[in-house]
């Protein structure tokens, strides 16, 4: 049995420096998060590594899966194959909300200098 995982504190520094952007200039925001963009893009651009794996998770072609459900009861496949899935789907996920994360501080930087 899997133990449950133990968390610690986020500490995302990128998260971090977004508490205390009202202290820094409109333009030194936007640089940070239009680099934020940059970065998570960037990680998007795996999306296609990303995509083959799932891919070959589908057509049960993927190396990993395969010995690792050639060690599995059977009865567990479909289960093994679905949480495999789910991992890959979180990556893309993640870099995409990182994504409409920063945009939506773009938003507010907007808003800000409209109300200003």
């Amino acid at each position: 049995m899997i133990e449950p995982l133990s968390y610690s504190r986020l500490r995302d520094p990128a998260h971090l420096r977004a508490a205390y952007l009202e202290s820094a200039t409109p333009e030194a925001a936007r640089l940070f998060l239009h680099g934020h963009i940059e970065h998570h893009r960037d990680q998007l651009d795996q999306l296609d590594q990303w995509q083959t794996e799932l891919r070959a998770i589908d057509s049960l072609t993927n190396p990993m899966l395969v010995r690792r459900l050639a060690a599995t009861d059977p009865a567990d496949h479909h289960k093994t194959i679905v949480f495999k899935r789910f991992t890959y789907e979180r990556l893309i996920a993640q870099a995409e909300n990182e994504i409409a994360w920063a945009h939506k501080g773009l938003r507010i930087l907007d808003e800000l200098e409209l109300e200003a």
